[in-house]
């Protein structure tokens, strides 16, 4: 199915296509829009769901989602978040990942204090940085306050085997 300009266009690379003119997302208007026709509450909005068949043949489930909700219960309050979610096998879906409407993300945390918040409940590692490329491997820390400062850097040397941990006075 074609909907949008060009109506039987032959250029289509999908079952479902929309075309139109660009559309701003902080605008009113929008190729596609999924809404709710619930009444305005906290966690109620559009949502989007990928999935297939499990193996059965006939029977459909989904394994993946995205959601946009709203954030709280105030009346004419448009603050939402976006939720991402996956599913383990034998359970039901598990939200992710979220941005909140201040644009805070947590992985593994519905409710990040910080930019980045990630949490892990088990043994695995709550970041993992993978340098594949030879020359030293790190993380840096910078202010942007004032003119771009280098505040503190963790770096693994390849040539010398030692990690670093550096701080820097402004």
């Amino acid at each position: 199915m074609f909907i949008g300009d060009g109506l039987g266009s032959a250029n289509r690379s999908s079952l479902l296509s929309i075309s139109g003119a660009y559309q701003e997302a902080t605008g009113a208007l929008a190729q596609l829009g999924i809404y709710t026709s619930d009444s305005a509450a906290q966690n109620k909005g559009g949502s989007l769901v990928f999935g297939g068949d499990a193996g059965g043949g006939t029977t459909r489930t989904y394994f993946a989602g995205i959601a946009g909700v709203k954030e709280n219960t105030t009346s004419g309050n448009y603050a939402g978040v976006m939720k991402f979610y996956t599913r383990p096998s034998g359970s039901t879906p598990v939200e992710r990942l979220r941005i909140t409407s201040s644009g805070k993300v947590g992985i593994n945390n519905t409710n990040p204090q910080g930019h980045l918040d990630i949490r892990t409940t088990n043994d695995d590692d709550a970041i993992r940085l993978v340098n594949t490329s030879t020359g030293d491997n790190g993380i840096q820390w910078w202010n942007e306050y004032g003119g771009l400062t280098k505040r503190a850097s963790m770096d693994y040397g390849e040539g010398d085997a030692n990690f670093d941990i550096k701080l820097f006075r402004a």
